[in-house]
């Protein structure tokens, strides 16, 4: 089995931990166009289109043909059928590789709180971060799968969040929340989380500093104020509530010294 590493960089290694060096910086791009959705079938007019669109056609196929090679080399140990070829097409055989996309997606999917954190744990950065290929074609492939999953794993932290508040759970919204910002540095989703987590542990001075940096930022890039949810949230805290409930609750307030506790909802949309 190989085991093929897309996200946040490139990385390629054999069932036994052991490394595959692929150098070629077209030869990685090859790979993750077809490790996206091993078993694909792409035409070699296609491939050679999008690698190599600046050449003329009959040279793009050679670079191909020569690239395909090397890849067969750099595969030889591992398993002599990692690439599959006709005289028309190419595919990677599913039952060898594995690339973290498509265990990332299938994760997804599931919609679990467990397949979630899952899931987000893959997302370590966008697709082929770091690769650097000067082909127009190319470029516009990268740009549009990377925004996809981008999104992708932006919907897939916000549930993740939602369902950590919902249960209680405050201790695990800091890891999903931080990885939101970094993908979307002004996400109020995430900082209402982080928000809810500090005053849960009556650490007001430090979620409304929160409150503050995210009111800074939307003022100065978007010239708007947080949603009418975030500033609720923000007055809540300020009142002394205490976070202890979950989503579907009504609010209630409670005092910081643990009086009177109640169940306490604030709304993370």
């Amino acid at each position: 089995m190989v085991n093929l590493t897309l996200l946040g960089g490139f990385d390629i290694r054999r069932s036994d931990g052991g490394a595959i060096d692929v150098p070629g910086q077209k030869d990685r791009a090859l790979l993750a166009i077809l490790g996206i959705e091993p078993g694909q079938t792409f035409t070699r007019d296609k491939l050679a289109s999008l690698l190599w669109s600046d050449h003329g056609e009959q040279q793009a196929r050679d670079s191909l043909k020569h690239a395909l090679t090397r890849l067969r080399r750099y595969f030889r140990a591992a398993s002599p059928t990692t690439v599959i070829t006709d005289r028309q097409s190419v595919r990677l055989d599913p039952a060898v590789v594995r690339s973290d996309v498509v265990t990332f997606e299938e994760l997804v999917a599931k919609g679990s709180r467990q397949s979630l954190e899952q899931a987000t744990s893959l997302y370590r950065g966008d697709l082929l971060e770091g690769t650097r290929i000067r082909d127009s074609a190319f470029e516009e492939w990268l740009l549009f799968e990377r925004q996809r999953l981008r999104r992708l794993a932006e919907e897939a932290l916000t549930e993740l969040l939602t369902l950590i508040v919902a249960s209680g759970d405050f201790e695990r919204i800091g890891g999903p929340a931080q990885k939101l910002i970094s993908i979307d540095p002004l996400n109020e989703q995430a900082y209402r989380a982080m928000m809810m987590a500090h005053a849960a542990h009556a650490q007001v001075p430090q979620a409304l500093k929160l409150y503050e940096i995210l009111c800074d930022g939307l003022r100065r890039e978007f010239g708007v104020m947080p949603a009418r949810e975030t500033e609720q949230l923000a007055e809540r805290i300020r009142q002394g509530d205490r976070i202890v409930g979950s989503l579907s609750a009504e609010p209630s307030p409670v005092n910081i010294d643990g009086s009177g506790v109640s169940p306490v909802a604030l709304p993370l949309p």
